[in-house]
């Protein structure tokens, strides 16, 4: 053997000497979900875990290719440091379809670019096994000490799919949007306090997410450890009672059998409990000797117990279900019925029937999932109706096609025939027809047709004279392929790909579409856009906020004294736009709205020449709604499109009826509270509104925006000014 070819083994066996340990050190897990439990159509956590064996901390970039519905597939990267321990690193992905079980990660050396891991190591094996339980099931995520509560997964009505997964509490969200796929929470015992001693501490972030989403919507139900909760922390401050002395409970043996609970328990220590005010009482056993609390936070809602009652056993899941269901509340039905709000009450938002829809079949629809990703399409649809977009006419074919049969039929046989080359034909073919469409995908770089259009759709939610949560829609048709960046006005929100199938494509080229996600938001990254091609994003904001509108209602009867009420009051508008359409949905119906400016009589007539059906910017007005004393017509059955039925998008006049669909756990929320005659619904439509997110460069796109507002209110309690009538 020659020198050199001695020196260049030598070299080659140093070099992977040193590689392999390196690789061979790397380790690589990846784990979604509550407890490997998922959800379709809502964001869910995901953790990944890497460590380092090496001498040193190593700088990595963490690669995801997430699928998502249509083609469609989220990359995020991720930049971290490894070393010996173990360091996981969260993230929150939206689950669309199986697709998710075909996701990847790949662990980059941030200096050299070399591949250290791969999840899965063998890419031909699904990517997660989690289960994907019936989407018309609830989940029930748990966290603080762990438990399973593995009494409650037995109880569920005919049907019915109830499932709970544990999350360590160090493995809790800090956004919102990490509890979106939990029909309740359950925090067991949890350590509120950091002091680093004792269980581990739900941080003051981690509290804040919780809050945040329970005043979305959600349902958090909880109950002190030994250590009891402290007087001051986000969690602590919305308890709907304050934590007094424990005691022994004295149960007799007939409280025992009513409550369906073995001798042991006649002395177990509970909390005495000061409710705060507003709070309601939920008896839960001794003939209301041991009793939780409960309280509304925004459109969700916190209970309190006094004792750990997941260590609670019971002679039969009925005594289960009986004690459970008072303090799951509307969230997660114990028996057959799914049902939130009596169907008697009347329907505040409707998506109507699609005209020329196809394949549809009648509501009610099997979950709410379908029906906001029906929404979703029909705002896509809307946004995306651009004058020849996507039309692609018979006379471009007609000349390519004529082009291709001259080109690769006689000049092509001629010229092969006079060179002696005939055979040649079956790769000249191939190579006009790649140079053809090579020249169209460069044409599309460098000549533009058409207009660039861009649109943009906000919906805020309000409660309690508070921004509780806001969504934002982006659609954009491209004249042209060339790259766009699009940067949303809230820098803390969570962006996916949107106006797709529900369900991911499991096989095909995947079109990746760039994000950048922080503890804060998922933002969306420059993208690249093919000419004549639309593209539609969704940002999800589910945070305290300033409100946008503030209202001060009350029912007040009308003039005429035929025993019928109106809603009278001050209406705030904060925002620099004017508002218009604004609408009072009570439970009795919806009332149009007259305004006057506030310094007018109160008496002033709605015909004044003063009154008005818009209110400016920053304007302070005085608003009566009338008639609310006749209900509103039962909505006719809205028609749903299955999976390809859309014919024609919405007109710009239901795009509200639409957009409000989006959320329906928000929208049954704000229904069941309403029904009750002690809140009304104010909606309202903003005058010529900003982007919602901001398309950066020199494009000068043709624009337009919509914003929509929707507010809950809460009408004064008093005995002289009864509710109004129900239907």
């Amino acid at each position: 053997m020659k020198l050199s070819q001695i020196a260049a083994a030598l070299l080659a066996l140093g070099l992977l000497a040193g590689l392999s340990p390196v690789r061979a050190g790397v380790t690589l897990t990846v784990e979604c979900g509550w407890g490997d439990r998922v959800k379709a159509d809502r964001w869910v956590p995901l953790f990944i875990t890497a460590s380092d064996s090496g001498p040193r901390p190593r700088n990595v970039v963490i690669d995801i290719h997430w699928p998502h519905g249509g083609q469609y597939s989220m990359h995020i990267r991720q930049f971290g440091a490894i070393g010996p321990d173990p360091r996981t690193f969260p993230l929150l992905v939206p689950i669309r379809g199986w697709a998710y079980q075909e996701a990847s990660v790949t662990l980059f050396d941030d200096e050299t670019g070399k591949t250290l891991a791969h999840f899965p190591e063998n890419p031909d094996t699904g990517s997660f096994a989690q289960p994907y339980f019936n989407p018309n099931g609830s989940l029930i995520g748990i966290s603080g000490r762990r438990a399973t509560l593995d009494a409650l997964q037995g109880v569920g009505g005919t049907g019915q799919n109830l499932v709970t997964g544990f999350l360590d509490p160090d493995r809790l969200p800090e956004s919102a949007l990490g509890f979106d796929s939990l029909a309740a929470l359950v925090l067991n015992e949890p350590n509120l306090v950091r002091s680093g001693v004792g269980p581990t501490a739900v941080s003051d972030t981690q509290q804040q997410a919780i809050v945040d989403w329970v005043r979305g919507g959600g349902t958090l139900v909880l109950w002190p450890g030994d250590g009891g909760f402290p007087s001051r922390s986000p969690l602590a401050d919305v308890l709907p009672a304050r934590l007094g002395e424990r005691v022994n409970l004295d149960l007799t043996p007939e409280d025992r059998a009513a409550a369906g609970l073995p001798p042991r328990f006649a002395r177990m220590a509970v909390y005495q409990l000061a409710p705060e005010p507003g709070a309601q009482k939920i008896p839960l056993f001794g003939k209301g000797q041991v009793a939780a609390y409960s309280k509304r936070v925004g459109l969700g809602r916190v209970v309190l117990a006094p004792l750990n009652v997941g260590d609670l056993q019971f002679d039969d899941n009925s005594k289960v279900a009986a004690l459970w269901q008072p303090l799951l509340g509307t969230a997660v039905s114990l028996t057959a019925s799914t049902v939130e709000v009596p169907a008697t009450q009347p329907t505040l938002s409707t998506l109507p029937a699609v005209p020329g829809a196809v394949n549809v079949y009648a509501t009610p629809v099997p979950n709410d999932e379908q029906q906001e990703n029906t929404a979703t399409m029909s705002i896509a649809d809307f946004l995306g109706n651009v004058p020849g977009a996507g039309e692609f006419g018979f006379g471009y074919i007609a000349f390519a096609l004529i082009g291709m049969m001259v080109i690769v039929g006689p000049v092509d046989w001629f010229v092969l025939k006079k060179m002696g080359r005939q055979p040649w034909t079956w790769v000249t073919t191939g190579g006009w027809i790649a140079l053809v469409t090579l020249a169209a995908v460069y044409a599309g770089h460098i000549f533009k047709s058409g207009d660039l259009h861009y649109r943009t759709l906000r919906v805020i939610e309000q409660a309690d004279n508070a921004t509780i949560a806001s969504t934002d829609f982006v659609g954009l048709y491209s004249p042209r392929s060339t790259r766009y960046d699009v940067a949303p006005q809230d820098g803390e929100s969570w962006w996916q790909p949107a106006g797709v199938e529900a369900s991911g494509r499991s096989s095909g080229l995947k079109l990746d579409v760039d994000f950048a996600q922080s503890q804060r938001g998922n933002l969306p990254g420059g993208m690249f856009v093919n000419v004549w091609s639309l593209r539609f994003l969704r940002g999800d904001t589910l945070a305290a906020d300033l409100p946008a509108i503030i209202a001060d209602l009350k029912l007040d009867p009308t003039p005429g004294g035929d025993g019928a009420w109106r809603v009278v009051g001050t209406f705030k508008n904060l925002t620099d736009l004017p508002l218009k359409n604004v609408r009072i949905a009570t439970a009795n119906g919806l009332a149009a709205c007259t305004f006057t400016p506030e310094a007018s009589s109160a008496t002033a007539p709605a015909t004044a020449p003063t009154a008005s059906l818009e209110i400016p910017a920053h304007a302070t007005m005085y608003v009566v709604a009338t008639p609310i004393n006749t209900p509103a017509p039962p909505p006719a059955a809205p028609q749903y499109p299955y999976m390809n039925g859309y014919s024609a998008p919405p007109e710009e006049v239901n795009l509200w009826s639409v957009a409000s669909q989006i959320d329906l756990r928000r929208v049954r929320k704000i229904e069941a509270l309403v029904a009750t005659g002690e809140f009304v619904s104010v909606t309202a439509e903003s005058v010529g509104p900003p982007p919602a997110a901001i398309l950066k460069g020199d494009h000068h796109p043709i624009e337009r925006h919509w914003q929509f507002i929707r507010a809950l209110v809460a009408l004064p309690k008093s005995a002289e000014t009864p509710g109004p009538t129900r239907p």
